[in-house]
Parts: structure tokens; sequence; C-alpha cells
């Protein structure tokens, strides 16, 4: 495991805010961005509008996953700045 990861993943889990779960426009923003992850063209949005929730849950469980390989290398640059004697302020 990289020296510092388990700080980054705390950051990546702690920071959640549940109240953002009940917003509207949140909530829109998040089928937006699903819609334009899924691909640069409307072609593939059309052809899979029928798996839309099946499409919705793999493509956030994605991003989870890919948060925490994120979180954990950030975890792990922050820790190597401050080994050095820098600052990650």
């Amino acid at each position: 495991m990289l020296d510092g990861a388990a700080d980054g993943i705390k950051f990546y889990i702690g920071k959640f805010d549940g109240d953002m779960l009940g917003r509207l426009d949140m909530w829109a923003a998040d089928c937006g961005q699903i819609l334009f992850s899924l691909s640069p063209g409307m072609g593939t949005a059309i052809t899979l509008s029928s798996f839309t929730f099946i499409v919705s849950i793999c493509n956030s469980a994605f991003s989870l996953v890919g948060g925490f390989a994120i979180f954990s290398i950030v975890g792990n640059i922050a820790y190597n700045i401050n080994a050095a004697g820098g600052s990650t302020t």
C-alpha cells in the first residue's frame, strides 16, 4: 500500500454531504454527467436509452472505484511532499 493512501481515502469518504442527495439540481447535474460520459456522440445514448438505469448504476460504480484510486494516489503525493519538507497548502 502507498504511504499516505489511507489519508487520501479518508479525505474522499469523509467529505460526503448527505444533504446534497435531497437537492433536485444535484440530481439533474448528475444525470447530465452520466449521459455526457457515455460518449461524445448521441448514437450511444440513444442505443443505450432502454438500459439507462443499468448504465447509470454501472457508471456510478465505476466513478466510485475510480475515486478511491485517484484519492489514494493524491494522498501518496501529499505524503511525499510533506515528507520532503514541503507544504500542501
